[in-house]
């Protein structure tokens, strides 16, 4: 049986990222000009997930958009 589906928690209020990402969603920092979730999206596709789960919390608003 293969899994296809994933949830990514994703709504920490990352506190180690705060001096770098003020008011800002950890998962959206960038690497490259990309955000951090983007490239984790876009793997879990490449290797045939077909679902999707984003937990999120603090600031899910900017996870949203």
């Amino acid at each position: 049986m293969k899994i296809t589906e994933v949830v990514i928690l994703c709504g920490g209020m990352g506190t180690r990222l705060a001096a770098t990402l003020p008011n800002r969603q950890k998962a959206l920092a960038e690497v490259r000009g990309v955000p951090v979730l983007d490239m984790i999206i876009e793997s879990l596709l490449v290797h045939g997930f077909k679902r999707i789960v984003l937990a999120t919390g603090f600031h899910s608003d900017q996870v949203r958009e």
